[in-house]
């Protein structure tokens, strides 16, 4: 059954879009996908279906300093090393900020 509700825009090769740990000291894996809903992230570390994570999306938009969008997710796919996140929380704040990212990379 596919779970997507959006077109997610894959991440070009020569951009990085790293995922840390809410404290921001710890790379958890890197965004293959995107759309506002969601992403799915290549990881070592394993996720359960269901699980939360809070995180930090670190984002580099038009050579600026790094930007780090914070979010609340759950696992809804995995396997080996890709899992399905959904978004379930962003701050409004940083709504522009991802709005902006998904825009750079569907270019």
């Amino acid at each position: 059954m596919e779970l997507r509700s959006l077109i997610r825009r894959f991440i070009p090769g020569d951009t990085s879009i790293k995922v840390l740990d809410v404290t921001g000291h710890e790379i958890v894996g890197y965004i293959r996908d995107l759309n506002h809903t969601g992403f799915r992230l290549g990881s070592n570390k394993p996720f359960k279906i269901g699980a939360l994570m809070e995180g930090l999306i670190e984002c580099d938009l038009e050579n600026q300093n790094k930007h780090r969008i914070p979010f609340t997710g759950r696992c809804v796919w995995g396997d080996a090393s890709d899992f399905g996140f959904s978004i379930k929380d962003i701050p409004i704040s940083e709504e522009k900020m991802l709005d902006q990212l998904i825009e750079k990379i569907s270019q």
